[in-house]
């Protein structure tokens, strides 16, 4: 009896530690999804996480290459997949500096960082499930920047203004004022020696 003991506790204590030592479990989602007659998913779920998840899933079944657009634009990682395109480097400066500004990482109520995080999932698990060379639309098939997100990623899209997109490149191509009396004064004509 006291063997058996003794190998329990050891299992127990190894088990333990092993539990300590490695990651936390995956969220686990739980939702069912329906589509009426003209394809419009209703979601019924019992917490905000599956919600997310589901509608993550869904959104990307319908839109899958929207949404890795967005997901690669608003994280300022167009130009390493089309480093010859101009616009991609401007769109990933812009985007660069909003990221700089930690607008997406501002905390939020906690059904809403489940939200995020289950969004996450819905769209990583989609892309896992019908794999990049799989996905219907030929649009994206196969793209090396189609790519997994995180809930960061998804705070990102959901949380800036889309206004902003539209006056990305008056932003990033403004230039200082000009000095309109600087350049036509007098003095602006003399060769000035430093003493």
């Amino acid at each position: 009896m006291y063997k058996f003991s003794r190998i329990l506790l050891t299992l127990s204590v190894a088990l333990l530690a092993l539990a300590c030592t490695t990651t936390t479990q995956p969220q686990k989602y739980h939702a069912t999804v329906s589509r009426t007659e003209g394809g419009i998913p209703h979601i019924t779920t019992e917490d905000w996480g599956s919600l997310g998840f589901a509608t993550g899933y869904v959104q990307s079944e319908d839109n899958v290459c929207v949404l890795a657009q967005q997901y690669l634009k608003f994280g300022a990682q167009r130009s390493r997949y089309s480093p010859e395109d101009p616009k991609a480097w401007n769109s990933d400066f812009f985007y660069q500096l909003l990221i700089d500004r930690g607008d997406a990482e501002a905390a939020v109520p906690e059904k809403l960082e489940a939200m995020f995080a289950g969004a996450a999932a819905g769209y990583n698990h989609y892309l896992t499930e019908t794999g990049v060379a799989n996905i219907p639309d030929p649009n994206c098939r196969g793209a090396a920047w189609v790519q997994p997100t995180t809930a960061l990623g998804v705070k990102r899209v959901s949380s800036v203004d889309y206004a902003l997109d539209y006056m990305l490149d008056m932003i990033t191509s403004a230039q200082p004022p000009v000095d309109e009396q600087a350049q036509h004064s007098p003095m602006s004509d003399l060769d000035i020696v430093p003493a």
